[in-house]
């Protein structure tokens, strides 16, 4: 398989000063980003869904992309994509693993009718990132129980977005904020440097103002104007000398900027397009001697170079950025002991490499439920037809938030800690001027940016392992014989495939088998075989589905949405679609199997070994968890309604009936006795979650004597995850731990209506996660507008093969 890399960069270094023995390129390294980069680059995933807002009812249609997060191209680790749909409890509600066997893989989330009004998370991630600063993609998509409700919100998105305020607008609360920040850290007396001014109100609204920056004997150095609140000026500090901001019309107030230092550095970094200019300087003569610039993008280090020894004062370094990627490029300046001394980060924006893409629809204002005809266009500047791997969406207008999209994500977003607010870059790129972007970035260097020095081969990957498939592990603990753990032999066995394999733990009792590739559920067997030995072994099982345990570091979410707190298959033997190149040693890719009977041998021992942990022969009902369809969003209590029981109530004061006869309250004792791992458990039940239980059994009449008159409206016995546990099901004393597993998601297909023109047709018109083009480069497709009068909106995303994001959209108009 060929590697992919970036190509190296060329420095050219300009002296602006005379030069020693040593020559004036200096001690550029050029760093080669090859075996790191499959090693040690970060994986960045993303999700295009089919609209930004939903109604109860609606299907989720999404593409994940998943890439390496330094080329932007295939990434050489991960294959496994991890979707969950959260509710604003962070709770689970709805969840799809993929597997990606190039950049992207899809599928569908169907949303339940009387799913609750709210703000849910919709986050893809890879086990690898967990060990990233930015552990995962989320998006925020509103969910609305009737159309109203839906287009209420549209309107105030249009009507009440967040604006910028002039003075005239804002006498009421002339609160004003000005916040400094000079470029490379700190103002020096003597050096130039550059100050972006980040105007706000109290509530940190931009305010777009006129103003001048003064010196303590009231003489004007500058002149500002912010523009989305942000604004630039430039100036040499004096020693001895404070300095303050006034706005004009509002001669009052002085806003002071930060003290000016007699001694120190300075970094300057201007984006000439075509070249970036770094330019350094210090107050101490030589000051510059044996200090070091280097240069990072999208997370890896891209340049070294050491200043010539026997330099003065300043020294200036020109990049010709055209093998630049697009996106954040961040400078540091560090001293000989290597500690940084002034950084400077910037923002990449090579238009001239962006793919061309040309969007025509036929008719061009279509009526309702017309078929229409479209025409995507992706061609490079030349006119060649560009390959990628691209996805369609065609919805109401109404539907769409416009929040930040995958150009964002991916040069901005993704490589940065802190609140992006209201700035993206094809609004820097059409609509504002490159100093406000330059501005931006200097007031973000406090908040920081993600790094990763990819040369240093003793930094730390993490504890999570990239998956290239479904990893099936754990852990054998004892309490004596520890000196033998390499003895113990732990077996597999996954029952559909009538598929098997051992394997010797290592010296710490761990375990690990796979990886493998299947759709749907699979039942699996995990046996200590050598039980009689080591009788006091138990099986741990880790979990099969990762936990996260971190949140992201910034807020990527659109700032208009506010959380409201209220909410057999066959397995896939077709490997034709399995490219030679992307086949993994060690990958297992399990046979096609109908699964007709269990092999009731090991079922039959799986029982034995639960009802040997109850007091009680055999339960009237029982309940497993994962026997359920979709109980990862449930409580107990519905698992027990969905076999049948009669509920009533609200959760979580909810009546239960097992007899037949009106519900009892749970919470109050006059319903059924309830039993946690077998201790008495009075209201407990009301507040269990589905994720929490293993299994429930039912007690009545005659089979509810054991436990006397308390029972006498039944039992109801729940055995949380603790009966088996694990942290899915162990630990097993019995050496035996039966598992469910679920598979890969199959992809799920959209299909678009086909009606005439009295038919209905609303929501999303048109979805097709993966566009293929003809040899001319055009995509070609029909479909009908939609049956209601008004705005649409077509997009589209996705990457080329060279790594250039595409994120374009046009809007036509259906009418009577």
């Amino acid at each position: 398989m060929k590697r992919k890399t970036i190509p190296i960069l060329v420095i050219l270094v300009i002296s602006l000063i005379s030069f020693n023995s040593h020559g004036q390129d200096g001690n550029t390294t050029e760093i080669p980003l090859t075996d790191n980069i499959n090693f040690y680059s970060p994986e960045k995933t993303y999700l295009h869904t089919d609209k930004d807002m939903y109604m109860a009812g609606d299907t989720i249609w999404f593409k994940a992309y998943l890439l390496d997060g330094l080329t932007h191209k295939k990434s050489p680790k991960s294959r496994v994509v991890y979707v969950e749909l959260l509710d604003s409890r962070d709770s689970i509600v709805d969840k799809r693993r993929l597997y990606v066997e190039d950049i992207s893989g899809y599928s569908a989330i169907p949303l339940p009718k009387k799913i609750q009004n709210g703000s849910y998370g919709l986050r893809a991630y890879t086990k690898f990132m967990l060990n990233d600063a930015v552990p995962y993609f989320q998006n925020v998509l509103p969910v609305f129980q009737d159309h109203t409700s839906l287009k209420e919100f549209s309107d105030d998105l249009v009507h009440n977005s967040v604006k910028t305020k002039n003075l005239s607008m804002y006498q009421e609360d002339r609160t004003i904020q000005i916040h400094f920040f000079p470029e490379g850290g700190t103002l020096v007396a003597g050096l130039s440097t550059t100050l972006a001014l980040k105007i706000t109100d109290a509530d940190g609204n931009p305010l777009d103002l006129e103003g001048a920056i003064l010196d303590s004997n009231r003489k004007t150095v500058a002149h500002f104007k912010s523009d989305e609140g942000l604004a630039l000026v430039y100036f040499k500090p004096k020693t001895n000398t404070s300095y303050y901001a006034m706005i004009h019309d509002d001669a009052q107030r002085k806003y002071f900027l930060p003290p000016v230092s007699t001694k120190g550095y300075s970094l300057s970094v201007k984006n000439r397009d075509e070249n970036i200019i770094v330019q350094m300087e210090s107050t101490e003569k030589n000051g510059l001697d044996g200090t070091v610039v280097k240069g990072y993008m999208r997370g890896g280090k891209i340049i070294e170079h050491k200043v010539d020894s026997g330099q003065e004062s300043f020294y200036a370094l020109k990049i010709p950025t055209k093998d630049f990627p697009n996106g954040m490029a961040r400078f540091t300046l560090d001293n000989k002991k290597g500690e940084p001394i002034c950084q400077r980060t910037i923002f990449v924006d090579n238009k001239t490499k962006e793919p061309r893409l040309s969007i025509n629809i036929s008719p061009d204002k279509p009526f309702k439920n017309e078929r229409t005809n479209l025409s995507i266009s992706i061609k490079d500047s030349m006119g060649t037809p560009i390959k990628g791997d691209f996805s369609v969406s065609i919805t109401p207008l109404e539907n769409q938030i416009h929040h930040s999209g995958m150009k964002d994500w991916f040069l901005l977003e993704s490589d940065f800690i802190g609140t992006i607010n209201n700035l993206t870059i094809d609004r820097i790129g059409f609509e504002l001027s490159k100093p406000i972007m330059d501005a931006f970035m200097l007031t973000k260097e406090r908040e920081g940016f993600i790094l990763n020095d990819l040369e240093d081969n003793n930094r730390s990957v993490g504890t999570s392992n990239p998956e290239k498939g479904i990893m099936i592990s754990g852990k054998v603990t004892c309490s004596a014989n520890n000196e033998k753990m390499s003895e113990r032999i732990v077996s597999l066995s996954i029952l559909e495939n009538a598929y098997g394999e051992t394997q010797v733990v290592d010296k710490n009792g761990h375990f690990s088998f796979g990886p493998y590739v299947f759709n749907g559920k699979a039942t699996a067997i995990l046996q200590l075989k050598n039980k009689n030995d080591f009788p006091k072994d138990s099986i741990i099982v880790d979990p099969t589905w990762p936990k996260i345990t971190k949140n992201m570091p910034h807020n990527t979410e659109n700032p208009y949405l506010i959380a409201t707190h209220h909410t057999s298959k066959d397995y896939n033997s077709d490997y034709d679609h399995i490219k030679s190149e992307d086949y993994q040693p060690g990958m297992t890719y399990l046979n096609e199997v109908v699964v007709k009977e269990k092999r009731k041998t090991i079922d039959q021992i799986i029982m034995e070994e639960i009802n040997s942990s109850v007091p009680y022969s055999h339960p009237d009902v029982r309940v497993f968890r994962d026997s359920i369809p979709g109980w990862y969003g449930m409580s107990a209590i519905d698992l027990l309604a969905r076999k049948g029981f009669r509920i009533s109530g609200d959760y979580p004061n909810q009546s239960i009936s097992l007899l037949g006869g009106s519900p009892g309250s749970i919470k109050n004792g006059t319903g059924p006795l309830v039993l946690v791992d077998g201790v008495p458990a009075k209201g407990l039940l009301n507040t269990l979650r589905a994720s929490e239980v293993l299994f429930i059994d039912v007690l009545r009449f005659a089979s509810a004597t054991l436990y006397g008159s308390r029972a006498a409206s039944g039992v109801i016995a729940v055995y949380t995850n603790r009966t088996l546990l694990s942290s899915d099901y162990g630990p097993s004393d019995t050496g035996m731990v039966k598992l469910e597993i679920q598979g890969f998601d199959e992809n799920t297909d959209f299909k678009p209506a086909t009606l005439g023109l009295n038919g209905k047709n609303e929501g999303t018109l048109y979805w097709d996660p993966k566009i293929e083009m003809d040899a001319s480069g055009i995509y070609s497709m029909e479909f009908f507008s939609g049956n209601q009068i008004g705005k649409y909106v077509i997009e589209i995303k996705g990457i080329t093969e060279n790594g250039q994001i595409v994120n374009e959209s046009r809007t036509f108009e259906v009418s009577l």
